[in-house]
């Protein structure tokens, strides 16, 4: 366990608070307003760095249901790579893509040449 150095003056303060609020120590006490204060930091440091792209959004004058449906789009777009990454992908989605295929009638392609930017 590591020590930290309080003033006097300080300890005094935290250890007559500590009796009258019903701990059962000063490291206790010190322990919980410590863990409070570093979620009150993280919690300022979330708000601040997504309000900075919302500001530049703002700025930009995007809206927020041009900025869903894009999100959503290529939400839709990934999953769709995804499913044929997997062969999730039926014969006849694949006939109504690329075509029917006749033995050596093409190139052996690559997964990305075949799929695009999947």
């Amino acid at each position: 366990m590591k020590t930290v150095a309080l003033p006097d003056q300080l300890f005094e303060q935290v250890q007559a608070t500590a009796r009258q609020a019903g701990y059962a120590g000063v490291e206790e006490l010190i322990a919980e307003a410590l863990e409070e204060k570093m979620l009150r930091l993280k919690r300022k440091r979330l708000v601040t760095a997504t309000g900075r792209p919302r500001a530049r959004l703002d700025k930009r004058g995007a809206a927020e249901e041009a900025i869903l449906n894009d999100f959503e789009r290529l939400r839709s777009k990934d999953h769709e790579c995804r499913r044929r990454r997997h062969g999730r992908v039926s014969a006849e989605e694949e006939i109504a893509r690329f075509g029917v295929y006749e033995m050596g009638q093409f190139e052996p392609m690559t997964r990305g040449e075949l799929y695009g930017d999947c």
